[in-house]
């Protein structure tokens, strides 16, 4: 009976609301610039489809800061998800968590090529537009473009009903179909990997762990959105610099993502596996 109520209340209601909404906004913002970029054709990262595509996989933050806009009743303060603290704790684990994959999989497999990567790095940065080029582009793309959506307002939400694995699942599964269409859209990265390839399914096995890492050091270690951004800064940059040598490198950062993801549920206490808070 009390499960019941928590289900039907008005709080639970309008969170539902709120997810489905993100959830249809992300998908019009996004789904109809791609649409367009896909029927002028051509690179969709050069001349002015620039523009249009850093606007499209902006959809999930442009989504969440619409309804924040729009929707305008704030949570009590009592009720606020992510009070952002002890940077001491989630800056170097969003740092460490976001290169490991990466690096230790090179260590594991590769050494020679990861010496090799290391060793381009300055090349592939000038490559880029400098370092200043290349940490506002890795910055903006990815990080500031999808996190105030997926971290700052689909998981606390999420979380108010769900607990770590069924969150994770969820939002993986989201943050996996809205990249699906990257894979059709020339120059893209995703693009470059190809769809129907193993690298792709690495790539969407990933998700659901990853989103655990990233509840992990936003909610856990008290970061919040910025420690997600910084997380996935981290992650976008090692990738590019330390590109998997061959496809057994892919699968070991696979391993080591899981073996990550597993260590950071486990040191999760117990007893706060589950929902955040009642939405009664």
């Amino acid at each position: 009976m009390t499960s019941a109520r928590m289900t039907d209340s008005p709080a639970s209601t309008r969170n539902r609301i709120d997810l489905l909404l993100f959830a249809g906004l992300t998908a019009i913002i996004s789904g109809s610039l791609w649409l367009l970029l896909a029927w002028m054709g051509g690179d969709v990262t050069a001349g002015g489809s620039l523009a249009i595509f850093a606007v499209a996989t902006s959809g999930p933050s442009m989504a969440a800061l619409i309804l924040y806009l729009t929707r305008t009743r704030r949570l009590p303060r009592s009720e606020r998800r992510y009070p952002v603290s002890a940077p001491w704790l989630w800056v170097p684990a969003a740092l460490v968590l976001g290169a490991a994959p990466a690096v230790l999989a090179g260590l594991i497999v590769a050494p020679e090529a990861l010496a090799a990567s290391i060793a381009d790095v300055p090349d592939v940065v000038a490559s880029l537009g400098g370092a200043g080029m290349f940490i506002v582009t890795f910055l903006i793309a990815g990080p500031l473009a999808e996190e105030f959506g997926w971290r700052g307002y689909a998981q606390p939400r999420l979380r108010r009903s769900l607990g770590l694995l069924a969150t994770s699942a969820v939002l993986g599964v989201a943050w996996w179909v809205w990249h699906i269409p990257l894979f059709f859209l020339p120059g893209t990265a995703q693009a470059y990997m190809g769809f129907f390839t193993l690298e792709s399914l690495g790539f969407a096995i990933s998700f659901v762990p990853l989103c655990l890492i990233y509840l992990f050091v936003s909610e856990r270690l008290g970061g919040g959105v910025w420690a997600a951004i910084l997380l996935h800064f981290t992650s976008n940059v090692s990738l590019t610099l330390l590109p998997d040598a061959s496809v057994l490198a892919s699968v070991a950062r696979l391993a080591v993502i899981f073996v990550l993801a597993a260590g950071v549920y486990f040191a999760w206490r117990p007893d706060a596996r589950g929902p955040l808070a009642s939405t009664a």
